[in-house]
């Protein structure tokens, strides 16, 4: 059985979006050398703001709370008020 992860309270789970990034020479930087500050919301706290949703991409800081693996997939929980803004 496979276990759901649910945020508490004012807490978000964010899956981490692995965009590729290459330097002007080619070199491709794995996601280890790369800021890893976007990501896609996939659960929410029960305390958190209606402004935020289910499958919302978001900018989040640079500081932010636990990261989490599951299978081979990477998340992070931060409080909601750690997301700066909504891409659209």
């Amino acid at each position: 059985m496979k276990e759901k992860i649910k945020p508490f309270g004012l807490r978000i789970l964010i899956k981490f979006l692995d965009e590729e990034k290459q330097t002007k020479t080619g070199i491709i930087l794995p996601h280890t050398e790369k800021e890893r500050d976007k990501g896609i919301i996939v659960a929410l706290g029960k305390s958190v703001s209606s402004e935020l949703k289910v499958g919302d991409k978001v900018f989040f800081s640079k500081i932010y709370g636990q990261e989490i693996k599951d299978d081979d997939k990477e998340y992070v929980i931060i409080e909601a008020d750690k997301v700066l803004a909504i891409l659209e």
